[in-house]
């Protein structure tokens, strides 16, 4: 009786984690910027007219709101830059590696960047190899002043999904069918927008500060990536004070990136770890017809000459984050390190061909502390992602039947 009451209590607990996560981590108010690493150089990621600095010399970039108790990200919008300087800015990349398998991250965000040449990003990149290998997801990405948010699938392995797809409420923007980002003879990268989805809902972008914000939830599993997004009247109680999360409870996401014939999700990403960046013009905010389309024809040559110099521009270009939640269970989190690959892409609209641009900065392959980190955790995470709830849960039953 012991043992059969033993596994049965096992099993019936891996059965709620089959359709639920456990709250694994928090960062939030003071804390939070202990786990990210700051990056320290130019915006060579999308050739953005941006200086990003380091955690010692953030100053005002980077803080809490008094009032709030949101975190703070923001670019310089009080410094006149001069002609061929470059705008100061914040790139973060976390600390923390998880399973691309098993995940669920939460993002509670009071203020989104918004502006004539400014694009910001919440999305995260592989943790333990070079982009645009291990694949990215974009969970909030917009720039200027489009209308609603871009979330998108970057992988470096064959991924085709549908473009009609009833399982999202969202609409595909351009090439839907393709999210592998192809490597040309010469070094340079074409299909870089990858399967990109526009939210329909103006409170995911451009009415999203009007709104008190909103909350972004991404779930990463081996049968699909899903992104819910709710504005701040509609935000689930589930996820208000939540220490558990039944993503079945959220209804239809906003993007839904499938298990397919024609896409292997278990291996179109790798493990992954969070990244936020804000930056100006570059490879697709500062494209003249990016910027016509929301901003108004440029009067000068260059997005950089109408509007990097004059800090006015700059004023909503800020992040406030309320809090960032991962969830999952035992599998999730993998090795906290402060050596992970440096680099990555923040996530573009537009190819190379459009911006001229050939990433070869992409290719180094050293982490922040100068090594290499290509092979981290790979293993390791292959076998925990083999670990599903279920199989588990089958496990558990096999041993049962065999007592």
């Amino acid at each position: 009786m012991f043992r059969l009451s033993t596994v049965l209590i096992s099993t019936l607990s891996l059965l709620r984690l089959a359709n639920g996560y456990d709250l694994l981590k928090t960062y939030a108010g003071d804390g939070f910027f202990n786990e990210w690493n700051f990056m320290d150089d130019w915006d060579h990621w999308t050739l953005g007219d941006i200086q990003y600095v380091p955690q010692s010399a953030a100053g005002n970039l980077t803080g809490v709101n008094p009032n709030s108790g949101g975190v703070i990200i923001r670019m310089d919008d009080f410094t006149t830059v001069a002609w061929d300087g470059k705008r100061n800015s914040i790139r973060l990349e976390g600390k923390q590696i998880f399973n691309s398998t098993n995940a669920v991250l939460v993002f509670d965000v009071l203020h989104v960047p918004i502006g004539c040449s400014v694009w910001g990003a919440l999305w995260s990149k592989s943790a333990v190899s070079q982009w645009p290998e291990g694949g990215e997801v974009d969970i909030m990405e917009a720039v200027n002043k489009m209308p609603t948010n871009q979330m998108a699938l970057h992988t470096d392995t064959a991924c085709a999904v549908p473009r009609d797809n009833p399982g999202q409420t969202g609409t595909p923007n351009g090439n839907f069918l393709d999210c592998q980002i192809q490597r040309n003879a010469d070094g340079t990268y074409s299909n870089t927008a990858g399967c990109a989805v526009l939210d329909s809902n103006p409170a995911s972008y451009q009415d999203f500060a009007s709104n008190q914000g909103g909350v972004w939830v991404t779930e990463y599993s081996a049968q699909a990536i899903k992104i819910w997004f709710f504005s701040r009247p509609n935000v689930p109680d589930a996820l208000k004070s939540a220490n558990s999360l039944d993503t079945t409870t959220l209804g239809t996401p906003t993007a839904l990136f499938a298990q397919s014939a024609t896409c292997d999700m278990a291996k179109a990403l790798r493990p992954q770890h969070m990244v936020i960046t804000l930056t100006a013009c570059g490879s697709w905010a500062g494209l003249n017809d990016t910027i016509q389309a929301t901003c108004g024809p440029l009067t000068t040559k260059s997005c950089y000459e109408q509007y990097l110099h004059d800090p006015n521009n700059y004023h909503d270009a800020y992040f406030e984050i309320a809090s960032v939640k991962i969830f999952g269970d035992q599998t999730t989190l993998l090795e906290n390190s402060t050596a992970l690959v440096e680099g990555g892409n923040t996530p573009t609209g537009a190819t190379p061909s459009q911006s001229g641009s050939t990433r070869s900065s992409n290719t180094r392959t050293t982490s922040a502390t100068g090594t290499s980190t290509s092979t981290r955790n790979d293993a390791w995470a292959l076998k925990l992602a083999a670990l599903t709830p279920w199989s588990l849960v089958l496990g558990a039953l096999t041993v049962f039947f065999a007592l």
